[in-house]
């Protein structure tokens, strides 16, 4: 009898031991502990700011942590998306995010995005995401422009390579955390836009792509022109192609130019704040006149500024997940 009741005793702190286990399952869990009696969690959770993002525009990815310790890296690429192979992760707060600019060039369609998460135990873990690009709507009508033989020399082939790589050397460092704060702000005061982002280009009778920026005209030469935000200075230097040009650095593969200037006011590895004056309005290089083209870039994508006038790009990399 004795021994009946001190097995049945056993039993029951046995019970009450495994009952008090499974029921502390999902918070050792969540501590970063494996737990054998319960099915293993995924220890990140991964989404895009938007899953359709229309031809010019930027898109995200973001990879968090679904448990409390850190993930230790993300990495990531994009199949068939024009200028864009492998994305550019940082850590932000706690999740990893890249940004995804789509080329104006870029067809419509679905491309899948593969990334490697590297979890706080060392593990990897394998993840697709399928992001969509949608057609946008750009003016129909082009611009004509016929250059003279002398402005016309400065995009000879050679000419073109040698400032592309100049352009390149400037950005294959970028900021690994961001620069910028807040929206962006016109970087000369005009209202006149003569050249729109995405507007069709036609140089003495041949079409020449997509324009990659924003012009101002109705500037002259010499008015100020300032940093759209804060940053780097990563490039100011005479270029063939885009005359006297300033490139900064805003962090995490964004970039801004200004191209044509009269003077440059600021030099490579200064850090300036937005309003900063860093040159004046000119029409050095292939240019008709005095105006400022201005240009957003990420990596080697150039995209569309307007949107950023009005909003913070910081707006792209956090996600309301709702928890």
């Amino acid at each position: 009898m004795r021994r009946s009741r001190l097995l049945l005793g056993i039993i029951a702190v046995v019970l009450v031991a495994a009952g008090g286990l499974v029921a502390a399952g999902p918070r050792l869990q969540d501590e970063g502990y494996d737990v054998p009696w319960l099915a293993p969690k995924t220890p990140y959770v991964a989404d895009l700011k938007a899953t359709v993002v229309g031809q010019g525009e930027l898109g995200a990815v973001h990879v968090a942590p679904a448990l409390k310790p850190d993930l230790q890296a993300v990495a990531g690429s994009i199949t068939g998306l024009r200028g864009v192979s492998a994305l550019r992760f940082a850590h932000l707060e706690r999740s990893w995010v890249a940004l995804i600019p789509v080329s104006y060039n870029n067809q419509p369609g679905d491309y899948p995005i593969a990334l490697t998460i590297t979890d706080h135990k060392g593990r990897t873990h394998e993840a697709t995401l399928t992001i969509t690009v949608e057609t946008s709507t750009f003016t129909t009508s082009s611009q004509y422009l016929q250059l003279s033989p002398a402005i016309n020399s400065l995009r000879t082939p050679d000419k073109i390579a040698e400032d592309a790589a100049k352009t390149a050397a400037a950005k294959a460092a970028p900021a690994l955390e961001p620069l910028w704060t807040g929206p962006f702000v016109q970087p000369v005061e005009s209202d006149k836009v003569t050249t729109e982002f995405g507007h069709g280009r036609y140089i003495n009778g041949v079409f020449q792509g997509r324009h990659s920026g924003i012009d101002w005209g109705s500037v002259g030469t010499g008015a100020p022109v300032i940093a759209a935000n804060s940053g780097k200075v990563v490039l100011a230097t005479m270029l063939h192609a885009s005359g006297n040009t300033v490139m900064i650095d805003h962090g995490l593969g964004l970039f801004s130019s200004y191209l044509h200037l009269s003077a440059i006011e600021v030099a490579v590895g200064d850090m300036v704040a937005a309003g900063d004056l860093i040159g004046l309005t000119g029409s050095t290089g292939v240019s008709t006149g005095p105006h400022l083209h201005f240009t957003l870039w990420v990596g080697d994508v150039a995209t569309n500024p307007w949107p950023w006038f009005e909003h913070d790009p910081m707006e792209l990399l956090i996600l309301d997940r709702g928890d």
